[in-house]
């Protein structure tokens, strides 16, 4: 899998979901492959979630490939998205969020 593009605006559960998805990308065989993650969602106060999603996806030694991350809807705070995408692009990832 070298892409993923999720548009998850109709689920119920934005954190149940996320939480989900997050272990699933723990536990995945495509983390090597994966070049470009996508999440369309509702963040409302879920910074928590995202922080620990960047946090993994930012993980060179497992997302080796990945080039592409872009958040909709994301992050409270313009100086924290604008610390992220200079961590993202120092590790080669260009990211991309939103802001609110």
């Amino acid at each position: 899998m070298e892409h993923l593009n999720i548009d998850s605006s109709n689920l119920d559960d934005e954190e149940k979901h996320g939480r989900e998805l997050l272990a699933c990308l723990k536990e995945t065989k495509s983390q090597h492959s994966l070049k470009v993650f996508s999440w369309s969602y509702d963040a409302d106060e879920q910074n928590d979630l995202i922080e620990d999603l960047l946090e993994l996806l930012g993980t060179r030694s497992k997302f080796s490939q990945l080039k592409h991350i872009e958040l909709r809807e994301t992050l409270s705070g313009k100086k924290k998205r604008n610390e992220l995408r200079s961590d993202f692009r120092e590790k080669n990832i260009k990211l991309v969020l939103s802001d609110r």
